[in-house]
């Protein structure tokens, strides 16, 4: 218990945000560089001081929070002299005597587009390293003509003030005072580094300052075309619950047991196929132990997945403050672990009954399934940072936290939701499965698994391709996504399009007199993940400039990640959808 209530307050103690801070006239503002590297690929980022950058005597590193850790964030000061309201026209920050090895570095930097990261008073700031002349390289190794790289040697600062508080900041590189790099002189180069800096008075609060930089960083798309996304999404959810509406009113209709009177006769075989199967359907699948493992995963997922968003929308979670995001979605992960395996046991129990010692194995299995999955990715993409010498890289300090967090608060928590949910008593089917398994006959081509996991998959991404191309834009691209409010529609209708549609597959599946629908109905719900992840795919070769093993390594197994958590996800979605749909149609057959 004490080790717990430490890890505990040690994540509280990482979560902080950015604290208010109230400054008096030319009181030092510390500004503090975080990182650098090429701006077309987001995670492959190195130390701000991996580059011959003015630094000072001793380097003091800040502090993070769970999230920046995770995100790669290492916070450095720098020697640059702000000071609270007062105004520097121009100041040198130091001369740099820069041998030909750092020219060169300096120059290679600026032909991959390198950017660098700032952080006043907790607002980030963005500038380019450099930039070069017109000439493409390519054409320039072919012509002979040389390439030129130019260092943007001075930052302005511009500062907006209110109360004794800063409330915005924007950086300025001067292109007329940038610095030829010479890389063929084997003598170096002494550089000049400078900075100014100007204050202004403004009248938006302290509390407001995010809204304004979100503003300004937001993708630049209509709200118009979320709009249209959610409408598209809607449609596709009436039309599917108008199909399931019929399909129940079939089932319903008391005259359908006068074969003779009804016009339709594929109506007749529909209504009567189905029925057929009463001594089948309820017949355990094989791997029941993993099939429910799985739903007890995805159900955790999809808890943790509503609380973050919802906690978004509500405000209690400030999507703009650093790392907010990821440290809530560990923490939140790991103190819902109960959930997963609740549901695990409890259906794991309901289904199988008294089942010795496999429930053990049972709730692991939910509780670890997830974990491993991005656990890989995170081991393949950490090793990778490593080896690049990447500020990607997580500390193995950060590594033992959440890994030993996990370990005493979540696991414990999971096994104790797993014994509760045990505590339940067996499932009384409406019809009792026969001795002898009733044959399969082949099912039409429409009716057959590929076609079916196609469709399971493809409907649902229609549904939210476009908020997803957002999502996708905004993470990969430097961007800022603040509209949770929409994202928790999508994510609902999202749902509710998976539902109908597993539970419509599951209904002329067993039209076609095949049983075997536990296991199917997980993995139509899960194909909205595969999607996902072909779409990830299709992202990163089509809209982006990515290149490289260490972007490839974070892009993919983090891609990779996020898809088997929609699959796992919606998986239990469309088992639980179906699970309850075939339970009522043959409970209703059954009283009829």
């Amino acid at each position: 218990m004490r080790t717990a209530l430490v890890v505990v307050a040690l994540w509280g103690a990482h979560a902080f945000g950015d604290q208010k801070v109230t400054f008096a006239l030319h009181d030092r503002v510390p500004l503090v560089a975080n990182k650098v590297g090429p701006y077309t690929n987001p995670s492959e980022t190195y130390s701000y001081y991996s580059l011959p950058f003015c630094a000072p005597d001793e380097v003091a590193h800040q502090g993070h929070n769970l999230g920046e850790y995770l995100s790669g964030d290492r916070k450095v000061l720098t020697p640059y002299d702000l000071r609270f309201r007062t105004n520097v026209d121009w100041a040198a920050l130091c001369d740099a005597e820069l041998d030909q090895a750092q020219v060169q570095q300096l120059a290679n930097a600026i032909e991959e587009d390198y950017f660098f990261e700032f952080f006043l008073d907790g607002l980030p700031l963005w500038g380019f390293v450099g930039d070069s002349d017109e000439t493409d390289p390519i054409l320039a190794d072919v012509s002979g003509e040389a390439r030129h790289t130019y260092l943007y040697k001075h930052l302005h600062f511009s500062i907006a003030h209110n109360n004794g508080n800063i409330v915005g900041v924007n950086l300025t590189t001067d292109a007329s005072s940038r610095e030829l790099l010479k890389t063929d002189d084997p003598s170096g180069m002494s550089i000049t580094f400078s900075y100014s800096s100007e204050w202004h008075a403004v009248d938006t609060p302290w509390e407001d300052r995010m809204t304004t930089f979100d503003e300004r960083h937001q993708l630049p798309t209509p709200l118009e075309v979320h709009w249209l996304s959610i409408i598209n999404s809607l449609v596709l959810v009436v039309l599917l619950t108008a199909c399931l509406a019929i399909i129940l009113l079939r089932i319903v209709n008391h005259d359908f047991a006068i074969a003779g009177e009804m016009e339709s006769g594929e109506a007749i075989e529909d209504e009567i196929s189905w029925k057929l199967l009463h001594a089948d359907v309820f017949r355990l699948p094989s791997g029941l132990n993993l099939l429910t493992a799985f739903v007890g995963a995805g159900s955790h997922l999809f808890a943790t997945t509503l609380i973050i968003i919802v906690a978004a929308v509500t405000g209690i979670i400030h999507v703009s403050r650093r790392g907010a995001v990821i440290s809530s979605l560990v923490v939140v992960y790991t103190l819902t672990t109960a959930i997963g395996g609740f549901v695990s046991a409890r259906l794991y129990r309901k289904l199988r009954g008294d089942a010795g010692h496999s429930w053990a194995w049972n709730i692991l299995l939910s509780i670890l399934v997830f974990p491993a999955v991005i656990g890989t990715a995170f081991v393949a993409a950490n090793s990778t940072a490593f080896a690049h010498g990447s500020s990607q890289a997580v500390p193995f300090g950060t590594i033992l936290l959440v890994l030993g967090g996990f370990v005493v608060i979540g696991v414990p928590l999971g096994v104790v939701g797993g014994a509760v949910g045990r505590r339940t008593l067996p499932y009384k089917p409406p019809a009792r499965p026969s001795a002898r398994a009733r044959a399969i006959p082949s099912p039409p081509i429409w009716h057959s698994f590929p076609v079916q996991l196609f469709l399971a998959g493809f409907l649902p991404f229609s549904a939210i391709s476009i908020e997803l191309h957002f999502l996708f834009a905004a993470v990969w691209g430097h961007k800022v996504y603040t509209l949770f409010g929409i994202l928790l529609i999508v994510f609902t209708l999202l749902t509710v399009v998976c539902a109908s549609i597993v539970v419509g597959l599951v209904y002329f599946q067993l039209a076609s007199e095949d049983y075997r629908w536990w296991w199917r109905s997980f993995l139509c719900g899960g194909m909205v993940g595969v999607f996902i992840f072909a779409y990830a795919v299709f992202f990163y070769h089509g809209h982006t400039d990515m290149t490289g093993l260490l972007q490839a390594s974070f892009f993919f197994g983090y891609m990779a990640s996020v898809a088997a958590a929609f699959f796992l996800m919606f998986g239990a979605v469309g088992f639980t959808a179906a699970f309850a749909f075939v339970h009522t149609i043959y409970g209703l057959s059954k009283s009829e």
